[in-house]
């Protein structure tokens, strides 16, 4: 069952629930949340064993000069909350080729969607599927899939290579 992959500011969202919890603040909305064209950014994976290729896509865009640490929550495609929302592949802003296509859109979102995903991300957080990596463990990861031929370092930004002193 495939999932979507979300990066989010784990700091914007609660971090203990006693019940169901169905606010959150503004800056957790406004930050995390944030659209482009009525749209959110996701990644989608085949299950959970292939969230490291979900990292390497979010920490590979061509802008892309260092790590940090990144915190990111797992959604089920079969949720039937997404059933209200319009998903659609699009390239994503990566720097390795074979992933580009493992992007999502969430489109035409509106005030009661954007809801919707709030909803999606509260209940991932709820039930502990999010993931956090520090800037050393992302580094990690990343230079694991060169060493593994995973990835080329020459499909990597040059100046994130430089910076991170990666090899």
């Amino acid at each position: 069952m495939p999932i979507l992959i979300r990066r989010i500011s784990r700091t914007q969202w609660p971090t203990t629930f006693t019940t169901q919890e169905d606010d959150v603040s503004a800056d957790a909305i406004t930050n995390c949340l944030r659209t482009y064209t009525n749209a959110l950014s996701f990644w989608e994976i085949a299950n959970n064993s292939d969230l490291i290729k979900a990292i390497i896509a979010l920490v590979s865009g061509p802008k892309q000069e260092k790590f940090s640490g990144i915190h990111v929550v797992s959604i089920d495609t079969n949720n039937p909350l997404l059933s209200e929302l319009t998903v659609v592949p699009s390239l994503g802003d990566t720097t390795i080729v074979p992933l580009k296509e493992d992007h999502r859109d969430i489109t035409n979102l509106t005030y009661n969607k954007i809801g919707i995903i709030k909803k999606l991300i509260l209940e991932a957080l709820i039930n502990n599927r999010y993931n956090n990596y520090t800037k050393s463990e992302v580094k990690q990861i990343v230079q694991d899939a060169i060493t593994r031929g995973v990835i080329s370092i020459s499909d990597l930004s040059p100046k994130l290579v430089e910076t991170e002193k990666l090899k």
